[in-house]
């Protein structure tokens, strides 16, 4: 929740932001991930009727945002009175 508050109301730092659209952009995933995820990935988006090439624009998108029109979405969209609180403990495996 704290994160949350945060993200809303706080200057999100170049180096956070470019390390979760790095995330976003596949990056941990495409690591781990087998060619099975990559082709059903683009199976979806040409199920949509969406151009393949969406999947290689993607990163560029992400890339365009800036701190600010992230804070802002934060503002819009994220509503931390209406959500649940969990606590996450360590990941060990």
């Amino acid at each position: 929740m704290e994160e949350i508050e945060r993200l809303r109301t706080q200057p999100v730092p170049d180096e956070e932001l470019n390390r979760a659209v790095g995330h976003a952009c596949g990056t941990l995933a495409a690591s781990l991930a087998t060619q099975s995820g990559p082709a059903a990935t683009l199976t979806r988006v040409r199920s949509l009727g969406l151009p393949h090439a969406r999947l290689w624009n993607r990163a560029d998108r992400l890339r365009a945002v800036t701190p600010d029109e992230l804070r802002r979405a934060a503002q819009d969209w994220l509503r931390p009175d209406r959500a649940a609180g969990v606590t996450v403990s360590p990941v060990t495996a």
